[in-house]
């Protein structure tokens, strides 16, 4: 029998975006991602992969990783995130949070699924606040 090591797999959703977009334009908006997407390459381990996933999402990929060891990772990332500013014109500053579903394989060789239960987890996430990081805790079906 092969032993199959865990591997975690995280959406990290910028929160309120539409709302950065709205009040201050795309280009703000887009300085939102590039500083998250910044952030989040800087403080991975270099056995992850990150991809951005949508328009103000993320997927990770943690790999050799469990649902304990990743919550810590998740949550590391989420503080920092939290403490992101950037200033925007003379007298403004802009403050990001995110949001964090994520589910980790369970051996299911349907990759969808686990993507699913990460969307999943992140629904609950925002809608129990936002700003927080949550495991998605079904049977994987």
């Amino acid at each position: 029998m092969e032993y199959e090591l865990p591997m975690t797999v995280a959406i990290i959703d910028i929160d309120h975006f539409k709302e950065i977009n709205d009040s201050w334009g795309h280009m703000v908006g887009d300085r939102a991602i590039k500083h998250v997407a910044e952030l989040l390459s800087d403080n991975i381990r270099s056995s992850d992969y990150i991809f951005r996933y949508g328009g103000e999402e993320f997927l990770l990929v943690l790999v050799e990783t469990g649902a304990a060891e990743a919550f810590t990772i998740l949550e590391r990332l989420r503080k920092k995130i939290s403490q992101l500013a950037f200033s925007v014109g003379a007298d403004n500053e802009i403050s990001i949070t995110a949001s964090i579903g994520y589910a980790v394989h369970t051996g299911h060789p349907d990759y969808n699924l686990l993507l699913r239960d990460a969307d999943s987890a992140l629904y609950v996430a925002k809608r129990d606040g936002r700003n927080c990081v949550k495991l998605h805790e079904g049977d994987g079906n």
